[in-house]
């Protein structure tokens, strides 16, 4: 007999043993130090900047100021 009765049940129990307690403050962190580098295409920076905008609440000012 298993634990949980249900899929998300049991995604939700191994996001709380293995996931990082502190999420959102490493995003935080990863759009600070984001930095397009030498053979860096412009698209995969933009991609990166992106995944993390979507996980901060940042308004428009943080964001241009983190902005390359």
């Amino acid at each position: 007999m298993s634990m949980f009765s249900t899929l998300v049940e049991l995604l939700a129990s191994v996001k709380r043993t293995f996931g990082n307690p502190d999420w959102k403050r490493m995003d935080f962190s990863q759009l600070h130090t984001l930095k397009m580098t030498t053979g860096m295409m412009a698209d995969k920076y933009m991609a990166k900047f992106q995944m993390l905008v979507g996980r901060t609440s940042f308004n428009k000012a943080a964001l241009e100021d983190v902005f390359i």
